[in-house]
């Protein structure tokens, strides 16, 4: 732990340490569940109308693809990251259609602290608020029951990015098996909240 924005801080992936991440699950059958980050937790499990998700984060750099918060994998999920000096805020659902993801993104810049915020509404306008300010607006996809793993600082199993951060230029499905697919977060998280 590190100070932080408000007292102590998560500092994520410093050094030469790679794939670090906070499981948000809290319910482990065995224990090689727990290493793999797939659990149970009805926060994120249970289908719901409505979910606000922010934090506080100080990122190292902003270039590179990281993930700050991931639930739900590939089909049925949100996932927040940076890429190319923009943090990006990503809904899917599994339709496998052209349009089951929708992302939106703003400016961002390394080594200050930024709060972001997702409030995502099914069917409906959700937004993306950066450092207190409504900086984008979409529909939300629908949020189905699932048994996917959540995370802080990472994947947590699989999740679906925009190519190039433009969802109209491609999407892909990433796994956290794969080490040469390293979307870990460099830096600190801190006042991560749920609201439902």
């Amino acid at each position: 732990q590190v100070t932080g924005k408000i007292g102590k801080a998560l500092d994520m992936n410093e050094g030469s340490t790679k794939n670090e991440r906070v499981c948000l699950e809290d319910e482990f059958s065995t224990n090689a569940e727990k290493t793999k980050c797939k659990g149970d937790n009805d926060i994120f499990d249970d289908p719901v109308s409505v979910r606000t998700v922010s934090l506080w984060y100080k990122a190292d750099a902003v270039d590179t693809r990281q993930v700050l918060f991931e639930e739900g994998s590939e089909l049925k999920g949100q996932v927040i990251y940076l890429f190319e000096g923009k943090i990006f805020a990503c809904t899917t659902k599994s339709s496998n259609q052209a349009d089951d993801l929708v992302c939106v993104s703003s400016i961002t810049t390394a080594n200050e602290w930024h709060h972001v915020a997702l409030v995502w509404a099914s069917g409906t306008t959700s937004y993306l608020y950066h450092d207190g300010e409504e900086v984008a607006t979409f529909t939300g996809k629908d949020n189905d029951q699932h048994n996917n793993a959540s995370a802080l600082g990472n994947i947590a199993q699989k999740t679906r990015m925009a190519v190039d951060g433009d969802p109209d230029g491609g999407e892909f499905t990433s796994f956290d098996t794969k080490p040469e697919e390293d979307y870990s977060f460099a830096g600190i998280i801190d006042e991560f909240r749920v609201t439902n």
